[in-house]
């Protein structure tokens, strides 16, 4: 008989995670040092800023190096979901009939809380979540281990918290990331760069997106930039923008997959 793991498993293994190991994000040191310090020393965090920071990058980047210890990391991508809804999601990922039978979840915080102190594990919430449930869930669930909670806000939720702010990139490092992602050794399409990385505000997510479609369009940095730029002066959002430019420099045939992928 055939053993399936629950979606919500803890995961000891870095390739299972829900995201991508991004490797070393650049120009991230002091921050992720920071991050990992209150973290080491089982304080729940908060990764807060605009989209498109990183902020998700960041928080793979600190659950590899939990993967290989014994609690794994426990990652829920969440959408304002309520407390009952995270007590049964940690009944699943362990497979306890107890609570996840329950016909009373919100009665199960009890349950939970004792699995989580049993198993111990790293745990990720990524995406939006009531600030009151974030509340209950670390004083009553998950306190005392390290919690990181991912958030599209520009401003910070109070809380049993270390509230972190993940900005833009500098210039320089955001320069570093394009040509990183885009495979260039020379300085010779620099200016460009540094224009196409300003009209990106500067921003990790959207500045990978736009590197690596102007490879995949076979544009050069001059070109790229001059199509971003009028797709900014249009009004779109930096991922806005990089997406649709990565549309563009697609062959008409990859155009047409992606519109049917699109249909389907």
């Amino acid at each position: 008989m055939v053993n399936f793991s629950p979606l919500e498993a803890p995961v000891q293994n870095a390739k299972l995670l829900p995201v991508m190991h991004p490797g070393r994000p650049v120009g991230r040191d002091d921050l992720l040092k920071d991050v990992y310090l209150h973290l080491k020393n089982n304080r729940s965090v908060l990764l807060y800023g605009q989209s498109g920071t990183g902020k998700t990058a960041l928080a793979a980047a600190l659950a590899n190096a939990y993967t290989g210890q014994t609690g794994g990391v426990l990652w829920f991508n969440v959408d304002n979901n309520t407390m009952a809804e995270l007590v049964i999601r940690i009944g699943r990922a362990y497979q306890v009939d107890e609570i996840t039978g329950s016909d009373v979840p919100a009665g199960m915080i009890g349950a939970a809380a004792a699995t989580i102190a049993e198993h111990r594990p790293f745990i990720v919430l990524d995406g939006p979540l009531d600030e009151q449930v974030a509340n209950e869930f670390i004083v009553k669930i998950a306190g005392n281990l390290p919690v990181l909670l991912v958030q599209d806000e520009e401003e910070p939720a109070e809380g049993p918290w270390q509230a972190v702010e993940v900005g833009a990139l500098v210039d320089t490092d955001a320069v570093v990331l394009f040509k990183q992602k885009a495979a260039i050794k020379d300085d010779s399409s620099d200016i460009d760069i540094y224009g196409i990385v300003k009209l990106l505000q500067y921003r990790p997510l959207p500045i990978v997106i736009a590197a690596r479609a102007m490879v995949a369009g076979k544009k050069s940095a001059s070109d790229y930039f001059k199509v971003l730029q009028q797709l900014v002066q249009s009004g779109k959002e930096p991922e806005e923008a990089a997406i649709t430019a990565s549309f563009m420099a697609l062959t008409g045939a990859l155009q047409g997959i992606v519109l049917m992928m699109g249909a389907i």
